[in-house]
């Protein structure tokens, strides 16, 4: 679909004397308004000719396309273009409009109104955004390299993109799951201390022979983290690996407000596995109660420190907060496979939790305290067995019902996601090699701005300022994907020592992997080596990010329908220019901002002018309902925060670099500002299925106020649209954050 790159303003010599710039052979054909152009009909009839569908002609007429010209009057040098791919960005976003609702009413209708209310969600489905349908594009693709026969990538057989296909393939092969997937969850029951919910094919449970210390140990080396998990990772404020600890409950607390479906659901599983029914319940509600405890102490964690703000320990602190219940310090020997570092520092991330758990692993049986082990072992293995098992926690838990091949692909992605990344890339550069350098120069040009912006804001000191803007240089980019993985070499390199072959039972596939992705982090940690170019982000990870003081926009989301080089500017800049603006401003939300508040504010008055721009947005989206609920504007304050700045740098980008090469599109009585409004607002067009809380249910503001709420907030967005003052999109009292 991409064309190459070109600024129109260069392009302006070539103009015959029609007015016509026809550029062959594939190239963007862009054209000035001649008579042939002043009908009406011809618009319709290409329409019809070249993109073939009933949705564009009826929309078309009702968005009243000019008899002549007369309406780009005040954008003379603006060019309607006719290629394939400036009609497919027509089509695209036509088919969303609802040209009857007044967009300085509610924009977010005008811009989506067509597509909610005629669009259908795919089968199991709850929600589809531009982000589902970017992620179900790139898994069609996936699907079919996995089955590609060769490995090859850039000119060379690749032996990591192999163990990846070994590795999805063995998880397809269901019959031999089937066959042997239960005798070696039974086998796992005898080795890890076995259970008394069943006796059929494993060990006797005896109380004298079990230890909850030698459980736990296993477990976790095993990757399944009951009763807590730890982490390693690397502080860049004290320049080490940290290990940090943090509780954990098998099931979100949730499903535990009654006992009747967890006891359903884990006793359905004992019987496959052998067990009595008779027998089975009254144990699996000793297991209900005890994770029912667990949850109570657990959703005390947030209590203990504000966001963000690290406490640190050392052994002998860390050991306090354990008690008598597990020697820790035996357990990180063991567990780090005696590679502990005696300087190693630890911060403990749900401290509430921690303190409570001594006194309920006490005041609990051997016997539950053996069942509950197990239990969180077979929960998280049951993808790993026959499918009988997953279906039984689908129907329980209102799952969405994942076929064999999703689950095997998600899989695959989890454990294989930059050899994944590597080959899809390999195919996606054949078509699209200026992406990553068009997103790299849009990045580099929203900082430019936001360093810009900052003389302007008056609340700011200079000190202040300063810091702010030495925070903004700091700021790494990563775009696209790392170089290294296009190095079959070192790709081959980053997996070497795993060993997946087509002989592998998938349950081996799983303790392989794990203990692979453990030895590296045990590595890293005991040598303290850390490595600045790592990327914490998979490539085909269709979600931005800020972490670590980087900003990842991976080759995923540089893709149809989020960014679209040949589309005009007013259409690609609301989304990349935004979306960089966006994680770039986590840098500065409330929350990083409480670490260091004093170090980047400098004086009282700009601590001050901050949290009144912040108080402004909360008063601002505290006033937006969903189904009679209304917004958490204080748990979305910082995407709210990082929206709105986000959409200024955006414009201001879009203006100074974006807006001389821009072009009309077929279909469209709009100018190029109007247009580069309407676009920001499709990005968070989004159908959804009415969830069991009526909300939102993520940390981000419901998708209409992600486009109300900002726009309401433009004075250029109700000057382009001439929004009376006092509209609902033009409101007297407007925020401005970074203004």
């Amino acid at each position: 679909m991409a064309v190459e790159q070109m600024n129109i303003a260069d392009e302006m010599d070539t103009v015959s004397d029609n007015g016509m710039v026809d550029l062959i052979n594939g190239r963007r054909r862009l054209i000035r308004c001649p008579a042939i152009f002043k009908n009406k009909t011809f618009y319709i009839v290409t329409g019809v000719i070249v993109i073939a569908t009933a949705i564009i002609v009826p929309l078309a007429v009702k968005l009243s396309l000019a008899e002549d010209c007369s309406q780009y009057k005040q954008e003379s040098d603006s060019y309607l273009c006719l290629s394939r791919d400036c009609i497919i960005a027509a089509a695209y976003m036509v088919r969303k409009l609802n040209v009857e609702v007044d967009p300085c009413e509610d924009m977010y209708n005008f811009s989506c109104g067509s597509l909610l209310a005629k669009a259908k969600i795919p089968a199991g489905e709850f929600i589809w955004d531009m982000d589902n349908e970017v992620a179900d594009k790139i898994e069609t693709d996936l699907y079919k390299l996995l089955q590609k026969d060769t490995n090859e990538m850039m000119g060379k057989s690749s032996k990591a993109f192999s163990k990846a296909k070994h590795y999805y393939q063995t998880c397809l092969h269901q019959g031999n799951i089937s066959t042997h997937g239960i005798q070696n969850i039974q086998l796992m029951i005898s080795q890890f201390g076995s259970w008394t919910l069943t006796s059929a094919n494993i060990d006797e449970w005896k109380s004298k022979n079990w230890n909850l210390q030698w459980s736990v140990e296993k477990m976790h080396m095993l990757g399944i983290y009951s009763l807590f998990r730890t982490i390693i990772d690397w502080d860049k404020d004290v320049s080490q690996y940290v290990i940090k600890f943090e509780g954990g409950l098998a099931l979100p607390s949730t499903f535990l407000q009654t006992s009747d479906k967890f006891v359903t659901m884990v006793t359905e599983i004992a019987k496959l596995l052998g067990g009595d029914p008779e027998t089975v319940s009254s144990k699996v509600q000793d297991i209900y109660n005890f994770e029912k405890k667990m949850a109570e102490i657990f959703e005390g964690k947030e209590e203990q420190f504000p966001p963000h703000e690290t406490t640190y320990f050392d052994l002998g602190e860390l050991k306090s907060h354990f008690k008598s219940w597990i020697n820790i310090e035996d357990y990180l020997k063991k567990t780090l496979s005696g590679r502990y570092r005696n300087d190693t520092r630890f911060s403990i991330i749900s401290s509430h939790y921690f303190s409570n758990l001594n006194e309920l692993i006490h005041s609990t049986s051997h016997e539950t305290q053996a069942n509950y082990m197990i239990w969180a072992m077979i929960n998280v293995l049951t993808d790993y067995m026959p499918i009988e098992f997953n279906k039984i926690k689908q129907d329980v838990q209102f799952l969405n019902a994942t076929n064999r091949t999703e689950l095997c692909l998600g899989k695959t992605f989890d454990n294989f996601g930059f050899a994944l990344s590597a080959a899809y890339i390999n195919e996606d550069l054949k078509t699209h090699k200026n992406r990553r350098e068009i997103a790299s120069f849009t990045a580099e040009k929203v900082r430019e701005e936001f360093i810009a912006n900052l003389e302007t804001i008056q609340w700011l000191d200079d000190k202040s300022r300063e810091t702010l803007v030495e925070e903004a240089k700091s700021i790494e980019f990563r775009i696209g994907y790392p170089d290294w993985i296009l190095n079959v070499t070192k790709l081959d390199l980053y997996y070497e020592g795993l060993q997946i072959t087509s002989d592998n039972d998938f349950l081996k596939c799983y303790e392989y992997v794990t203990a692979f992705t453990a030895s590296k982090d045990i590595v890293k940690y005991y040598n303290n080596s850390y490595d600045n170019d790592e990327w914490l982000v998979v490539p085909i990870e269709t979600i931005p990010t800020y972490l670590d003081n980087a900003v990842y926009i991976t080759s995923a989301y540089l893709q149809f329908p989020f960014f679209e080089e040949s589309f005009p500017p007013s259409v690609y800049y609301p989304n990349i220019a935004f979306t960089i603006g966006h994680e770039m401003l986590h840098a500065y939300d409330k929350d990083t901002l409480s670490e260091v508040t004093g170090e980047i504010f400098a004086t009282s008055t700009a601590r001050e002018g901050f949290h009144n721009q912040l108080q402004c947005l909360v008063d601002q989206y505290s006033q937006y309902s969903v189904q009679e609920q209304y917004s958490d504007a204080n748990g979305s304050l910082n995407d709210n925060m990082c929206d709105n700045g986000g959409f200024m740098l955006a414009y201001k980008v879009y203006k100074k670099y974006g807006e001389s090469s821009d072009y009309l599109i077929p279909f469209f009585n709009f100018t190029k500002e109007q247009m580069f409004f309407t676009a920001y607002s499709q990005v968070w067009c989004t159908v959804q299925i009415k969830s069991p809380s009526g909300l939102y249910n993520d940390e981000h503001t419901e998708p209409k106020f992600r486009v109300n709420g900002v726009l309401s907030n433009s004075i250029e967005f109700s000057k382009a649209f001439n929004c009376k003052k006092g509209s609902k999109m033009n409101p007297e009292k407007k925020c401005e954050v970074w203004r």
